[in-house]
Formats: C-alpha cells, structure tokens, sequence
C-alpha cells in the first residue's frame, strides 16, 4: 500500500499519517471486517474531522487490498 501512495504521488507525511490510523485500527478491529471497523470509527470520542481523516485511510487501505466498500461519507465541520 505504502508504494501504491508513493507513485500516486501523495506526500511522505500523508503516508505517515495513513499508515499510524490503519495500525492504530488494527489494534482494535479487523481491518478486513468493514462493519467492525466502521462502527469502531463512528463510536469514538473523536472530532468529526479526525474521524473523516480515519475513514480516509481506511478507504485507501480497502482499495489497495481490492475490497469493494464504501466508507461512509461524513462532512467536515
């Protein structure tokens, strides 16, 4: 996944940034269960910003593993 976001040509720091959410996931749910994760992400007591940047990763970790799923989408506040 880290060098599929390289030659789409994201930053170092949104590579950074993507893969401490995923690990940070992964320590609670599975990543490969999409339910889990996606109640896991609604029920935190996080900002709605941080949880957008969460599903953002989330999404890219599904699309680099060919899971067809959409996250759902939340507006920034």
């Amino acid at each position: 996944m880290i060098l599929e976001m390289k030659k789409h040509g994201y930053s170092e720091k949104t590579i950074i940034a993507t893969v401490r959410r995923l690990r940070h996931l992964d320590r609670y749910v599975d990543l490969n269960d999409t339910e889990k994760v996606i109640q896991h992400i609604m029920g935190k007591p996080v900002s709605r910003n941080y949880k957008i940047s969460i599903l953002y990763a989330y999404q890219r970790y599904l699309d680099a593993n060919n899971i067809n799923y959409k996250v759902p989408k939340l507006k920034m506040a």
